[in-house]
């Protein structure tokens, strides 16, 4: 059985798992959507696609088993949502060719596709017609300037208790740029001098033994909370930074610092151009998809600079909230 014809069973099975857990509705009648790429692909698809159930069109997620947890976030996205392995996941996008947003179909929501194959580059990427949130909406069917909707606030109880002083540094993305370590190790140990009490995400990355920071590595729900306890944010520009930046419209007591790595000498793909100077102040920034308000700051960073190999800190204070 060739690849295709795998597909087209597994999304046989999808259906009659729908019919099933409908109660009898015909599974024909749903639109069936799975966003795949990052987290930033999930949060700009169904932060919309609440627009897109009625009564005669059910809406049924495919989702990733290993990001169900953004299903707590965003539960009006959805009549329905299906679990399938990252196995399953790739498998059914050999349907790319066979993928529609009519009920009975899937449609796959990736903003690689949109950028390039969809819809053609110019129309997104080079010319900048469209911003990202906008290129999400088109490829729904939707109004350009639908509004998206805020991931739900999440009431979890974390074993951590930060004070008014406290900086929660989140240092890792899977699509962009990393940052040297020696650049994170400066931050944390700067902010400890200045008074402040450090939290470190090392999930994926190494801890940093010093007095004064707190190593964490847990689940995001868990750092979503922690997030929104703490007096600031300081992140690399993440499908993670996306998603904090959803909340900013929710979390008002939230302050967000999103770095941007900057390196003028890269040019040409799509990813570089996420990193190329200037772009923080308007496309593709995070800020600007979800419009954010003074809460959330985009800085771009350039590791190697002395300023901030001796003081990273200080090119930060205007964004800090003045230390209690």
């Amino acid at each position: 059985m060739g690849t295709l014809d795998q597909a087209l069973v597994l999304f046989s099975d999808i259906k009659r798992a729908v019919y099933r857990s409908s109660g009898g509705k015909c599974p024909e009648d749903y639109l069936y959507v799975m966003a795949i790429g990052g987290i930033g692909e999930m949060i700009l698809t169904c932060s919309q696609t609440h627009h897109l159930r009625r009564p005669d069109r059910p809406v049924c997620f495919i989702v990733r088993s290993d990001r169900f947890w953004m299903t707590q976030m965003w539960p009006e996205s959805a009549d329905m949502f299906i679990q399938v392995d990252p196995r399953q996941m790739q498998l059914l996008c050999a349907l790319e060719d066979h993928a529609f947003l009519v009920p009975g179909h899937l449609y796959i929501s990736y903003v690689t596709w949109l950028a390039g194959g969809h819809f053609a580059d110019q129309l997104i990427m080079k010319e900048k017609l469209l911003g990202f949130r906008e290129a999400f909406n088109f490829g729904l069917q939707l109004p350009l300037d639908s509004p998206f909707a805020p991931p739900r606030p999440l009431q979890k109880d974390i074993p951590w208790n930060p004070g008014p002083n406290s900086v929660l540094i989140m240092p890792n993305a899977n699509f962009t740029r990393k940052m040297p370590r020696e650049f994170w190790v400066a931050l944390a140990r700067d902010f400890v001098a200045r008074g402040h009490e450090v939290y470190f995400e090392n999930f994926g990355s190494e801890p940093i033994e010093e007095r004064g920071v707190t190593n964490i590595q847990t689940e995001v729900p868990d750092f979503v909370a922690l997030a929104s306890r703490c007096a600031t944010v300081v992140m690399l520009r993440s499908g993670l930074s996306d998603l904090m930046s959803a909340y900013s419209k929710v979390m008002p007591q939230l302050n967000l610092i999103i770095l941007w790595h900057l390196d003028p000498s890269t040019v040409g793909s799509v990813y570089e151009l996420w990193h190329s100077p200037g772009c923080s102040e308007g496309y593709p920034s995070s800020k600007t998809w979800f419009g954010c308000g003074d809460n959330v700051n985009d800085v771009e960073v350039d590791p190697g600079e002395a300023r901030w190999k001796s003081a990273p800190v200080a090119q930060l204070l205007p964004y800090l909230p003045a230390a209690r």
